[in-house]
């Protein structure tokens, strides 16, 4: 029984090592939008939530400010993908948490009647959700 015990917990301390979540903030950047595609300075506001676990990977912000509908992949245990398609365009997010304590995040939107943008932003990693 107290084998049984002690595998159980090995097992759970595992599962929860392989969970991370991060607090992101001061997103700054780029965005090209068209149909100029000129490259403008830009920012997302907010304190975002990257949340990345070895099955799955959410995105969420305080206040919940930002809901991208998107549904997130880890592609990494530092990386996840966010994608959607539908009748009103095809939409894509990466974000990425760098060991020096930064987040990379891009967006990508086509949009039915030529609204397109893609936007590139870097961060700061300001601690653990």
């Amino acid at each position: 029984m107290w084998k049984n015990f002690i595998l159980g917990g090995l097992l759970l301390t595992s599962f929860g090592a392989s969970a991370e979540c991060w607090v992101v903030k001061n997103l700054t950047g780029q965005s090209q939008f068209s149909p100029e595609y000129k490259s403008l300075p830009d920012k997302a506001v907010g304190i975002y939530f990257v949340s990345i676990n070895k099955n799955s990977a959410t995105l969420s912000s305080a206040n919940n400010i930002y809901d991208s509908g998107l549904n997130y992949f880890p592609t990494s245990p530092l990386s996840m993908i966010g994608a959607a398609s539908s009748g009103r365009g095809t939409f894509i997010e990466t974000w990425a948490i760098t060991t020096d304590k930064k987040a990379i995040y891009t967006k990508v939107r086509i949009i039915e009647g030529n609204y397109n943008q893609l936007s590139s932003f870097i961060g700061d990693v300001t601690g653990k959700c």
